[in-house]
């Protein structure tokens, strides 16, 4: 099991979220410092994009 949870978040999340998830956050325009709460949205492919942008100055967190 723990080799098939591996699998899709290295191989098949990227593909199916990535690129909806990638639109959303340009269209949020975040800057760097902006706070990101990603509340249940799947395998956190959002919440992760976001932290990228806002880096270090802004806080994102995730909550399952």
């Amino acid at each position: 099991m723990v080799r098939r949870v591996f699998a899709y978040d290295r191989f098949m999340a990227p593909q199916l979220f990535e690129p909806w998830a990638r639109e959303m956050v340009g269209r949020a325009k975040l800057r760097s410092g902006s706070s990101v709460l990603d509340v249940a949205s799947g395998p956190g492919t959002v919440g992760r994009l976001a932290a990228a942008v806002v880096g270090p100055a802004g806080p994102a967190r995730r909550v399952w």
